[in-house]
Formats: structure tokens, sequence, C-alpha cells
């Protein structure tokens, strides 16, 4: 009897106690193929630095609007103004959260731009988000941009500064600092 149990178990160890099917399926709807890399946005981050807001920098214009009710990506762009010069400077505010605090520390962002001249070169909408990490907190803010347009043969480079309130007057310890630039869907809208 052990013999039979011996060879039933040594003839039988290659066969399947279970069963595999295999289904095939299409395509999900939602899937996306990309193919070459993605549009590069017109602005490049050159460098960050601490700066206390003063009265003249909290006058700076907002970098466009963030859309009411929202606290996401999605904003209306503002434009540029034309640069009529090889190379200019312009200056703004993030659009969220608005506003400097004067005495407050502000993380400045430099960003530098190519403004196409006009005809051909048109407006590219930007955003811009900054995230800066305290000991305490990380702070967000978030531009939209247009670059506009110039006259000036060649196009102009322009020297952006986009001001973020850190929102304290005592100099905080900043571990580090984050920057995303990425296009928008138009020069008038976000994202």
């Amino acid at each position: 009897m052990l013999a039979i149990f011996f060879g039933t178990v040594v003839l039988c160890q290659g066969s399947a106690l279970g069963s595999t099917s295999v289904t095939t399926h299409a395509p999900a709807q939602y899937a996306v193929m990309h193919f070459g890399a993605p549009a590069a946005a017109p602005a490049t981050v050159t460098a960050t630095v601490d700066r206390v807001a003063t009265a003249r920098t909290a006058g700076y214009p907002p970098a466009g609007t963030q859309l009411a009710g929202t606290v996401g990506l999605a904003g209306t762009p503002a434009a540029i103004p034309a640069c009529l010069a090889a190379a200019c400077t312009d200056r703004y505010i993030v659009a969220s959260p608005a506003g400097l605090t004067v005495g407050d520390y502000a993380e400045r962002v430099t960003l530098t731009l190519a403004q196409p001249l006009a005809p051909p070169g048109v407006s590219k909408g930007f955003l811009v988000e900054v995230l800066v990490h305290t000991t305490t907190e990380w702070v967000v803010g978030r531009a939209y941009l247009a670059t506009g347009t110039t006259t000036e043969a060649g196009g102009a480079t322009i020297t952006l500064l986009l001001y973020l309130n850190l929102g304290t007057a005592a100099a905080p310890t900043i571990l580090g600092v984050q920057t995303v630039v990425d296009l928008c869907s138009t020069a008038t809208e976000c994202p």
C-alpha cells in the first residue's frame, strides 16, 4: 500500500491543480500617449533670496488673479508690458496669497523670459508656483503671467522679480525653496 501511495505521488507531481485564464482588454479611454518633449515654459528661474518688504515692494502689482473660490492652480494671467529695449526688469507680487506686509520677510524669486517680437510672436501664458519650507511651516505662492510682446527687433529679455510674503517680521530659517514654472492654457487663462 505504501508503494502505491509513493508511486502516485511521484507520477502526479507535474500535474496542475488549478487553471489560469487570460482576458484581453481594450485600452482605457483615459490612456494618453505622448510623443516628444512637452512644450517648455517661457520663463526660467535664476535665483531666490529673502528680502524685507518695504513700502515700495508692497506697492508692486499682483501677478495675475487667483480664480475666486479656488485654492488650486486656477487664475487669470497679467500681461507683462512690452519691453521696448533689449532688456528690462519687471516686478510683481504673487497673485495668491495676495499682498506684502511692510516689514515682513518675503521670498524673492528671479526669473528670466524672452518677450517675443510681434508679429509673428504671440504672448504665452505661464504660471509660477513658489514653495518655501521654513522650520515652522510651508508657504505657497502662485503667480499667473503672460509674456506679452514687444516691437524691439529680435525680441527682448525680461528679468522678472516675483515676491511671496512669508508672514513674519522675524528672519525665518529657510530649509528649502522650490519653484515650478509651467504653461497656461492661453495667455488669458490658467491652467
